[in-house]
């Protein structure tokens, strides 16, 4: 099919399987979890694959966990469950066959939700379970690129062109979606998308207790102001904001949005974006929003890809509301990033960086731009091209 391609996260799957007895890849749903762990690895490792979005499977597990998992796989071979936290009581029946013999790879789980969020699943498999993260396509797995390591921890290698950055930033990289050329059937797809994640995943994240409606309030308007927080969010739609707080810490389980935490040198509130930039355009976010949130899913989905821990980030406001895009820290190293869609940035960017690295000497800054060349604009302070982060 034309939206396959091959995942950077393969490789980093089959060797950290061998470390643990349960494996967890988790990510928004539609980002290809399915298609990787049931086409790539199930064959390769021998594995026995189910999802429970079959009701068949769901109905049996949830009746009897414990004999559900003695009869669907044979003693030594793996064993692959997808969409793992439609069904809360196999967390204890996985921890019992693991104790019961521990051997590495035994179980392969994937969800779409975070597990600790409905199944306890801190308690029930602390110390049993590694976990993995896979992200919308990079703009070079859609290109079919090979695997670069992260940008920021040496020279940029780009590989990628403008115009195959751009179809990115307007598509976005969720598999079954962003290869459609046709802009009209991707934002049916997006709203499908929405309406399922809003009025079904939510519910089921948090027992039916938040409004789908204004989940879809949240996730427009989010993309529309420059300080999306929930103060502003519950402001604008006129909500209380410990509501809108509720709302948004579900769509972070779902993986729907980021959650961008201020760095501790600065100011500011936690500040939220949607997970694909493909859909942030569906909810009328502007290149500034996408820019962004490309950016925010190379940084994680490269470190990830390259078996790196997960890095943090942040972004930075000063007293005097300068920003800073982003604040990446990884490998004990920071790196500050301004975004800007202007091929020479301005006088007031560059001074944004200058005052950023008063503030934090040991940093250095990236400024990402439109432009051709790499080139050192003072100390610590570099231009990047857009295309040679990806």
């Amino acid at each position: 099919m034309a939206h396959q391609r091959n995942r950077y996260l393969f490789p980093i799957i089959l060797r950290k399987r061998t470390l643990w007895p349960v494996l967890g890849v988790l990510g928004p749903r539609q980002t290809g979890k399915s298609t990787l762990l049931r086409d790539q690895v199930t064959p390769k490792i021998d594995a026995r694959y189910i999802s429970f979005d079959r009701g068949e499977h769901r109905k049996r597990a949830e009746k009897s966990p414990d004999y559900f998992l003695s009869t669907i796989a044979g003693a030594d071979q793996p064993l692959i469950i997808d969409e793992v936290q439609k069904v809360p009581e196999i967390f204890d029946a996985v921890k019992a066959a693991v104790d019961e013999r521990r051997r590495p790879g035994r179980f392969l789980l994937t969800g779409s939700t975070e597990f600790s969020r409905k199944t306890g699943i801190r308690e029930s498999l602390t110390g049993r379970i590694g976990l993995l993260h896979l992200y919308p396509l990079t703009v070079r797995e859609t290109n079919e690129r090979a695997f670069a390591a992260p940008w920021v921890t040496g020279k940029p290698l780009g590989g990628v062109s403008p115009a195959e950055l751009n179809i990115w930033l307007e598509r976005g990289g969720m598999p079954g979606i962003c290869f459609l050329r046709d802009a009209g059937e991707r934002n049916a797809l997006f709203q499908g998308y929405l309406d399922t994640s809003c009025f079904r995943d939510l519910q089921q994240v948090v027992g039916g207790k938040l409004s789908g409606d204004l989940a879809l309030e949240i996730m427009h308007l989010m993309v529309q102001l420059e300080r999306p927080n929930a103060s502003e969010i519950g402001a604008k739609l006129r909500a209380d904001t410990r509501r809108v707080k509720r709302h948004l810490e579900a769509l972070e389980a779902l993986f729907l949005i980021h959650r961008l935490e201020p760095h501790r040198s600065g100011i500011g509130k936690d500040l939220f974006l949607p997970f694909d930039a493909g859909l942030a355009l569906h909810l009328g976010a502007p290149p500034a929003a996408r820019l962004k949130i490309w950016a925010i899913n190379e940084c994680l989905a490269q470190h990830e890809y390259a078996g790196r821990p997960r890095p943090k980030l942040r972004y930075y406001e000063s007293s005097k509301h300068s920003l800073m895009d982003l604040v990446l820290e990884a490998g004990g190293k920071i790196t500050g990033i301004l975004l800007t869609d202007e091929a020479v940035p301005t006088p007031y960017l560059l001074r944004t960086a200058v005052a950023f690295r008063k503030r934090l000497p040991e940093v250095e800054v990236r400024v990402l731009a439109p432009t051709s060349e790499m080139h050192r604009e003072a100390k610590g302070i570099s231009v990047i091209p857009w295309t040679m982060m990806a």
